[in-house]
């Protein structure tokens, strides 16, 4: 595609309504051809805004249900460039805050079930979860340029305090995906560590995965012996590890060999960055990710244009962490690597910082994810 290319956005947004009902692949195209080139068009963006706020909900979903047929009929073999257009469409439609009041939770759930889209999903689904009960959101100040580089794994802490900060969580949604594969509960619970509701819901996900009875003992241990716990933490704590312990009686140690730590208002959050079970995967795979990402670091803000996905293979999750910390010892020793491990997590604080001291407004280059 050519920068600074020029269309007519009446036309599109014409040529757009005009095949929804009929050929929805041609509207899909249409929306893909306008993401491509936005970060160079303003009227490719004013396109891309009109069509947002007008497009109804149904026509949303078979723009979806399209997109998903094109991608699962391998008799297709759609080329390169069509497929990266499709995963910016989903990036799009899970970032951008008014395409969700158009958006289903089965959508979100639909575009979301792959690693490396999960993130983004548990994101939207707790945004429209938020938007529906007319409460606060967090990741108003969210920017997903920095996911696009780094991925949930080793912007943990960023997450951590988002989601802590939201007053409620989409659980039932968040079940329906953890039930369908184990990686999926995993990234759940990582997502949620830094929330009170990670209790319960680290308690249907050992009743879904059985094989997730030592990490999460160990993390619930470790969390009740150095993590301060508000009230409300203590009690879901409680009844989560006395359900638990019905299919795995070692639960029971936890209360009654650990010394529950308390804690006073607002200090939780603060408290749940530190390294435990789920944070040693994270640690993992943030040294992993200094020696894959390094070459990106320089230009962090153009995620556009080293947009590779992100999703990293999950070493050593299902073993110890003990067990996990001795496997990659001998890869954490350099300072260096911590130091390029940290980057992301660090540029990912400043950013949402500055995005929470402009407020900009949004503008005609916020459609900025763009291929390769």
């Amino acid at each position: 595609m050519s920068k600074l290319k020029t269309i007519n956005p009446q036309k599109e947004i014409k040529k757009f309504f005009n095949a929804i009902e009929k050929n929805p692949q041609s509207s899909l195209y249409t929306l893909c051809n306008l993401l491509l080139i936005a970060n160079d068009s303003a009227q490719a963006n004013h396109a891309i805004d009109e069509i947002e706020t007008q497009i109804s909900g149904v026509q949303l979903n078979k723009i979806i249900e399209r997109m998903i047929q094109l991608e699962n009929n391998k008799k297709l073999l759609l080329d390169k460039d069509r497929l990266e257009s499709f995963k910016i469409l989903r990036i799009e439609l899970m970032s951008q805050k008014t395409w969700l009041t158009r958006l289903t939770e089965d959508n979100i759930i639909q575009l979301s079930i792959s690693d490396e889209f999960l993130p983004y999903g548990l994101i939207a689904l707790t945004r429209k979860h938020l938007q529906e009960k007319a409460l606060n959101d967090p990741f108003d100040s969210f920017d997903f340029a920095i996911l696009e580089n780094a991925g949930i794994e080793q912007i943990r802490d960023v997450i951590e305090e988002l989601v802590s900060a939201c007053p409620s969580l989409p659980l039932a949604a968040f079940k329906s995906i953890a039930k369908k594969d184990i990686e999926f509960a995993r990234d759940i619970l990582l997502f949620m560590q830094g929330h009170a509701l990670r209790f319960e819901m680290g308690e249907y996900c050992l009743a879904q995965h059985p094989e997730l009875k030592d990490e999460l003992y160990l993390n619930w241990k470790n969390t009740t012996e150095s993590i301060p716990l508000t009230q409300q933490s203590e009690i879901l704590l409680k009844s989560s590890v006395s359900a638990a312990g019905g299919k795995h009686p070692e639960f029971l140690d936890i209360l009654e060999s650990s010394r529950i730590k308390k804690d006073t208002p607002n200090i939780e959050s603060q408290a749940q960055r530190q390294k435990y079970n789920f944070d040693i995967l994270a640690g993992i795979t943030c040294v992993t990710a200094a020696l894959r990402f390094a070459p990106r670091f320089t230009s962090l803000s153009s995620a556009a244009a080293s947009y590779t996905g992100a999703s990293l293979a999950r070493a050593a999750i299902g073993t110890t962490a003990v067990a996990a910390s001795a496997a990659v010892a001998p890869w954490i020793a350099p300072a260096s690597l911590l130091l390029l491990g940290g980057f992301v997590a660090l540029k990912a604080k400043q950013r949402m910082n500055e995005a929470r001291a402009e407020q900009v407004a949004k503008t005609n280059n916020k459609h900025r994810v763009s291929p390769k």
